[in-house]
């Protein structure tokens, strides 16, 4: 157990000083420094520190004109040379054929994260506030993905509500809880 946490705690530390929550040297106190250093790093720490490791999601998805389906997907997040937090996925969608993609999400200034996925076909532009990270992008047909995460108190589960709009229109829900292993 105590593994894990300090797995958790040195990737965000790094996470942190490779995208600058540190200010720069002569800006503050070092007494200010640390206290701007870790309320920033607190802000954004909990979506960073919640992906990196193992995670199994389940859901649904309830598609316009047609009945739910399960979801389930294993994701395997790690925080790269780069800083770059990359989470690779296997998705499973009712019937549907198995799929994998590739995340690759970084910190783009405070409170804010830019980043790409395998399957997207604009960049993915978000925010983090607190526990919750805002994502969205664009998907191929004109599809475009907003999706809300939300970190539980607990730091064991999070909930993610994805809406996908066609012409404004919401076409698809994902309602699903992810769970860290």
């Amino acid at each position: 157990m105590t593994y894990s946490w300090v797995k958790a705690a040195s990737a965000t530390a790094l996470f942190g000083l490779v995208l600058g929550w540190v200010p720069a040297v002569g800006e503050a106190p070092l007494q200010a420094q640390a206290a701007t250093s870790a309320a920033k790093a607190s802000a954004s720490a909990a979506p960073v520190a919640f992906f990196t490791g193992t995670t199994v999601s389940r859901g649904n998805i309830k598609e316009l004109m047609s009945s739910a389906k399960q979801t389930r997907a294993v994701s395997v997040g790690t925080i790269q040379p780069d800083g770059s937090l990359m989470i690779t996925q296997t998705v499973e969608i009712g019937d549907d054929p198995v799929r994998n993609r590739t995340w690759r999400l970084r910190e783009a200034g405070e409170g804010k994260v830019t980043g790409t996925i395998s399957d997207a076909t604009s960049p993915v532009k978000g925010t983090i506030s607190g526990n919750a990270m805002t994502l969205s992008y664009k998907l191929e047909g004109g599809l475009k993905v907003s999706q809300v995460l939300t970190i539980a108190a607990d730091g064991k589960t999070c909930s993610n509500e994805m809406k996908i709009r066609k012409f404004g229109i919401v076409v698809a829900r994902l309602s699903e809880t992810i769970t860290r292993k």
